[in-house]
């Protein structure tokens, strides 16, 4: 479609992409207290281990990814970091309250569909980037999506559709819950 905006679109995703895990991770750093709270809230045991745990991949992970150093296993380890979190923290069916149930549904499906978009992250990336030297660089494909599949590339776009559509209907239920 726009050939010669495909890297800028691309670096542009990855680094979209990574903001939610490295502003996670941050806030998690200044309000300590209260997301170990909050994980206890929801039976975690070994709350600090697993909190520590978490800033280190999200703040590592998502910067990498942002940077684009290693952005495939940057990808992969925010998407296998993604499952278990998803599952415990946004547990849609244990709410028997349909409000709760419909915003934890939301939250599940928006993490679904970020682990959506890092398997496709994982999937288009080169294998390095920005970090290392050319010489090693120059070896590597060039990252160009005309070397992909057009079913690739259909998936790419429907997970970013649905991204956007779940994010619209979210914040179309805030405005008319006003």
């Amino acid at each position: 479609m726009f050939p010669e905006y495909r890297n800028l679109l691309y670096n542009l995703g990855r680094a979209l992409m990574s903001l939610i895990f490295v502003a996670s991770g941050a806030m998690k750093v200044m309000q300590w207290s209260a997301t170990a709270e909050h994980m206890a809230q929801e039976g975690m045991q070994a709350v600090p281990m697993f909190l520590a745990g978490a800033i280190v991949i999200e703040l590592g992970a998502g910067l990498c990814l942002m940077i684009g150093y290693q952005p495939r296993w940057a990808a992969v380890l925010l998407a296998l970091f993604l499952v278990p979190v998803t599952l415990v923290f946004h547990d849609f069916w244990s709410y028997a309250d349909a409000q709760q149930a419909t915003n934890q549904l939301q939250h599940f499906l928006k993490n679904v569909t970020i682990i959506g978009g890092l398997l496709t992250l994982a999937a288009l990336a080169p294998p390095r980037r920005s970090l290392q030297p050319e010489a090693t660089r120059s070896m590597e494909r060039d990252l160009t999506l005309e070397a992909y599949e057009p079913s690739t590339l259909r998936s790419l776009r429907g997970t970013l559709l649905l991204a956007f559509v779940l994010s619209w209907h979210k914040k179309t239920a805030e405005f008319n819950a006003c």
